[in-house]
């Protein structure tokens, strides 16, 4: 059991992502199992503030990382304790800056570094693959894999990536799964069944809730649109979370067909609420959704779309009962000692 306090390093909070939700569960856990923890975060931006309107937005998120990194190193300075450092996402330039302070200050006991890793330029669909950064990002990656201590993934298809392509030791990736707010949609669509018992609530619609971009397949959604599938996209409908929610507790299929996916969260939200997955057979889906609902061909998807499998809420989230948050998180506090 680790004594050593635990430096919780978020990512900027936004409705539209799930790193809000993470700002409240990471915290409420670590106090549920007895983690003597410090945020390392900003508590205002000001006009840096991350809005819909800006969303993802790389300046942004470099300005709250940057601060970030600046309440770390004045922590280091001010209190020359050693703690262990836990990021949200450690895809993170200037995490070096850690291991050298504490490397050259000399302290007795060297800092950990762990942290949750989302994706990165080994893959030629994340956004920062198709944009060329592997080229010096592969550099930052492999500082990053040398100086943590363990990695977490959601996926075993994520694991097997990075080791064939960065050279990762097996024994530093652990798959814990990423949290999701499982139990708690499931809750919401339970509380809509009771309040529809009168009237049964008939489940339509086919969503597409991934983002707008080519490595969530937004281009086969609009060619499947044309033949005339209609497919409601969420992104823009920019409802807030439990709106959001309910919508897939009254909606019939979720639909992602990725070209990248390290564990698929909005998959895994739909399952929650009783969607029937439409996903291809590849990338992190064959590890949680149903053999039945991933197509292996172009002529199988329009197939499963027109008539989707009929599994029951209660046979979807039995595969994804394990990633509600409430059991994720504690896996990754136990790998860390905590």
């Amino acid at each position: 059991m680790s004594k050593k306090e635990l430096a919780w390093i978020p990512l900027e909070p936004h409705d539209m992502r799930y790193t809000k939700q993470w700002n409240e569960w990471f915290p409420d856990e670590f106090r549920k199992f007895g983690v003597k923890f410090q945020t390392m975060a900003p508590l205002y931006l000001g006009k840096w503030e991350p809005t819909a309107a800006n969303f993802l937005d790389p300046t942004r998120t470099m300005i709250f990382k940057s601060k970030q990194l600046q309440i770390i190193y004045e922590d280091m300075l001010n209190n020359p304790i050693s703690k262990n450092y836990f990021f949200a996402d450690i895809w993170f330039p200037g995490i070096e800056g850690i291991k050298y302070i504490s490397q050259m200050s000399e302290w007795k006991e060297d800092s950990d570094i762990y942290g949750i890793l989302h994706a990165g330029s080994y893959d030629k669909w994340d956004r920062t693959g198709m944009l060329g950064l592997d080229k010096w990002g592969k550099h930052t990656e492999n500082t990053i894999f040398t100086i943590a201590k363990k990695i977490f993934v959601g996926s075993e298809h994520h694991k097997q990536m990075v080791m064939r392509t960065r050279g990762v030791p097996a024994n530093k990736i652990i798959v814990t799964n990423n949290p999701a707010a499982v139990r708690y949609i499931k809750r919401i669509r339970l509380q809509q069944l009771i309040d529809s018992c009168d009237k049964p609530i008939v489940r339509k619609n086919i969503l597409f809730c991934g983002r707008m971009s080519i490595d969530k397949g937004l281009d086969v959604v609009n060619k499947v649109k044309k033949s005339g599938i209609k497919i409601k996209i969420t992104r823009n409908l920019n409802l807030p979370k439990d709106d959001y929610y309910k919508m897939l507790c009254s909606s019939k299929v979720i639909f992602a067909p990725s070209r990248h996916e390290n564990f698929g969260l909005s998959v895994i939200e739909g399952m929650a609420a009783g969607c029937i997955p439409i996903v291809p057979d590849a990338l992190a889906f064959p590890e949680y959704v149903p053999d039945e609902c991933r197509y292996r061909s172009e002529k199988e998807m329009y197939k499963l779309l027109r008539n989707p499998p009929e599994l029951t809420p209660m046979e979807l989230s039995k595969c994804i009962d394990d990633f509600d948050y409430s059991a994720v998180i504690p896996r990754m506090l136990n790998t860390m000692g905590y």
